[in-house]
């Protein structure tokens, strides 16, 4: 059932999602495991938010269909997908089309690998009021920084430091990478995935264990 859950995440489907879980709940108290009980409680909460959230932006989704350069849905639907699910892969192109034109430039300047992804994305965190919104935007300044990091003169390369330090301290983790999570703690275990890059920075993973599951240096 945790493997129907995460495919209905990956499919958009957080009714069914909500489903699974509901149904390995049943499961786990048949089973009387408290770990399994725990996790499927978790899996339940985590696809009922993001139906609730899915939801709210619905119609957005059908409205790109129509009209795929509306610059409202496009943000809706980017908001969604980055903010909410981490899906910044599948997020980013619909934020670069936003009607936030902040967000916009920040969005089309991490698409694009551009040095100044950072500061946008930074200073654009900043004027957010929700702090999940916030929080997930200084993440990826930080994120930005560390790939211009080399690139950067003297002021600019310490200011980016300054604000990686900030949020890398706010979050317990540290800089993407395989020797960047070793650094924070992180506990490998279980099978081989080769190609896989460890995050240091580990939040929000449907299903996590607390553990990362990949190839390590």
């Amino acid at each position: 059932w945790m493997g129907l859950v995460s495919e209905a995440l990956d499919e958009d489907d957080y009714a069914l999602a909500q489903k699974a879980a509901e149904k390995g709940e049943a499961a786990a108290l048949r089973r009387k495991d408290p770990a399994l009980l725990e996790q499927a409680k978790s899996l339940k909460e985590q696809a009922r938010t993001l139906l609730k959230e899915f939801k709210a932006v619905e119609d957005s989704f059908r409205r790109l269909k129509e009209a795929p350069e509306d610059p409202a849905a496009s943000e809706a639907v980017g908001r969604f997908l980055c903010f909410t699910r981490e899906l910044w892969s599948r997020g980013l192109p619909f934020l670069s089309r936003a009607a936030d034109p902040a967000l916009q430039a920040a969005a089309q300047a991490d698409l694009a690998a551009a040095p100044a992804a950072g500061d946008l994305w930074w200073d654009w965190a900043e004027k957010q009021g929700a702090k999940t919104v916030r929080e997930a935007a200084r993440l990826r300044a930080a994120g930005s920084y560390e790939r211009a990091l080399s690139g950067l003169l003297e002021p600019e390369r310490v200011r980016a430091e300054k604000r990686m330090k900030t949020v890398y301290d706010a979050t317990g983790g540290g800089p993407p990478g395989n020797l960047a999570a070793a650094k924070a703690g992180a506990s490998i275990t279980g099978g081989i995935a080769p190609g896989v890059l460890i995050d240091g920075v580990v939040t929000g993973h449907t299903g996590s264990t607390g553990f990362a599951y990949a190839a390590f240096p």
